[in-house]
Order: C-alpha cells, then structure tokens, then sequence
C-alpha cells in the first residue's frame, strides 16, 4: 500500500529523486549480448527450444 505521495513513485525510472538520468546505453550489439548469454546459460536455452518444439508440435497435431 502506498502510503505517500513520494514523487520518485511517478519517475520512468523509480529513482530517489526527479528527473533522474536513464542507465547508460550498453555498449555492445544486441546480437553480440545475445550470444554471450547463450554461451552462459545453455540449459535454459535447450529447454526453450524443446518446449517451443514440444509446444509446435502439439498446436500443429491438434489442428
């Protein structure tokens, strides 16, 4: 429950005060960052592509 009128509730961005600066750009290429987290997370990655294969597969036998 909120409680106050705290003005930081309202900003884009939820800082301590108003008009707070957006985070950095990042510096590397979306492709790029991409590939690195594939890199870090196989397994999340392999079980993505089974249940979108599993879900696929599904939606395709019941039609």
């Amino acid at each position: 429950m909120i409680l106050g009128n705290d003005p930081s509730l309202y900003t884009a961005y939820g800082g301590g005060r108003l008009g707070a600066e957006p985070p950095p750009a990042p510096s590397k290429p979306l492709a790029s960052r991409a590939e690195e987290w594939v890199e870090t997370h196989p397994t999340i990655c392999v079980a993505a592509a089974l249940m979108l294969g599993v879900t696929l597969g599904w939606l395709i036998k019941r039609r």
